[in-house]
């Protein structure tokens, strides 16, 4: 009786943290400062999608800095490159904030030549 009570339970929690989290591949178009916000090119369309203090951007082995990363981004975007990430979202207060976002290793060239 116990184990099938702790196994609904099991299953109810994953059904309900998964209705608050998602995940996007894509490659990023817009990374801006001032609205806190990303823009991301998904298989569904463009997602734009804002990040907090809070949120981590990983690349490589580590979390990025917080200057680094606004560098980094701004310069590939200008660059004509288009980041390829992965992005994990969740809601709050109505919004889809991302939690993390990780870049793909090598980057993504322009005609998907970028190294994996």
């Amino acid at each position: 009786m116990f184990r099938r009570f702790a196994a609904v339970l099991a299953v109810a929690f994953i059904g309900f943290v998964g209705l608050m989290a998602a995940e996007y591949k894509g490659k990023v178009l817009k990374f801006d400062t001032e609205k806190s916000t990303v823009t991301v090119k998904t298989e569904d369309g463009e997602k734009v999608l804002t990040y907090s203090s809070d949120s981590k951007f990983i690349a490589g082995k580590g979390e990025m800095k917080e200057e680094t990363k606004a560098k980094m981004l701004k310069r590939e975007i200008k660059e004509g490159k288009e980041p390829e990430v992965t992005v994990i979202t969740e809601k709050k207060d109505g919004k889809e904030v991302i939690t993390e976002l990780k870049f793909k290793r090598g980057g993504g060239k322009k005609g998907g030549e970028g190294k994996n």
